[in-house]
């Protein structure tokens, strides 16, 4: 059988299967006009704590309130099935639904991931009095991964990879909460960790001491002040600086560390021109 023209024939015949044809189904301030939206439900409007998690609604134009509650552990879930409605609830943070053999539903367990793991010894041993004196529970998003830092009391915080390794960045333990956010850090690993090779400093954000992004970037010698904490532009309108001529007049997030011009640290400079020459020789020898 001729699988291209089965292929085209589905493709000719959705929109008649499905009467969309030609239909203009892009989004406008009436598009919601006359949907009918299903409740929200109560224990999302509630004021518990992790009581659930707002999200786009499944359907066109996103037009109603949807809400996921969040279900307690030992309770019955449901891995999911394509011909199901959309789901109304799913499994708390720390925990994760667990199918019984060969089925989709199942019940809310514990994750068992590392940083969760972690956290259950942690539990064990101070309900058993066997915690050292220094010792933290460790923090775990709602997937299960490590947080984004660990703090040693009345030392210093640290940033960590969603696997717990330490990253670069750290901070004093009395101002951390203050600035640390170690997400430009943690950008950074995850892009070396995908490429499988560290990155050269024109090919990344540059962050700051404490992991977070440097307050301002420069991208082929283009530069921008973005938000320390996410790396978006402060001034998504703004036109970008030339890197000669960045200064306190021509960007607002400038720092007086910084000669006019300059951008790169001595260390990246010298590290740039023999990059430079080394791809320069290689493109020579074809």
């Amino acid at each position: 059988m001729n699988h291209f023209l089965v292929l085209t024939a589905i493709c000719i015949g959705f929109p008649a299967v499905w009467g969309l044809g030609d239909e203009d189904i892009r989004c406008v301030s009436s598009s919601c006009k006359d949907i009918e939206c299903d409740a929200v439900p109560d224990k999302c409007k509630s004021n518990e704590t992790n009581a659930g998690i707002y999200m786009l609604s499944p359907d066109i134009c996103n037009c109603c309130d949807y809400c996921l509650e969040y279900m307690a552990e030992g309770e019955e879930c449901s891995v999911g099935d394509p011909a199901n409605a959309k789901h109304t609830a799913l499994c708390g943070p720390g925990l994760t639904c667990v199918p019984d053999d060969g089925e989709i539903d199942g019940t809310c367990q514990k994750m068992s991931t590392n940083c969760a793991l972690e956290q259950q010894s942690f539990d064990l041993r101070r309900q058993n009095g066997y915690l050292g004196a220094m010792e933290t529970r460790a923090e775990c998003d709602d997937d299960g991964l490590y947080g984004a830092y660990k703090c040693v009391p009345g030392q210093n915080c640290f940033c960590l990879h969603s696997n717990g390794s330490r990253i670069f960045g750290e901070a004093n333990y009395n101002t951390i909460a203050d600035y640390m956010s170690c997400e430009c850090s943690r950008a950074y690993y995850d892009a070396a960790d995908i490429i499988g090779r560290e990155l050269h400093p024109h090919e990344h954000f540059r962050c700051d001491s404490t992991g977070s992004y440097d307050r301002i970037q420069c991208i082929n010698e283009q530069c921008l002040c973005v938000d320390a904490l996410d790396g978006a532009p402060t001034f998504p309108n703004k036109k970008l600086v030339d890197l000669e001529d960045i200064s306190n007049e021509t960007l607002s997030c400038y720092s007086d560390e910084l000669s006019q011009g300059l951008y790169y640290k001595k260390c990246e400079e010298e590290y740039m021109i023999i990059h430079k020459d080394i791809e320069g020789k290689k493109n020579e020898s074809g």
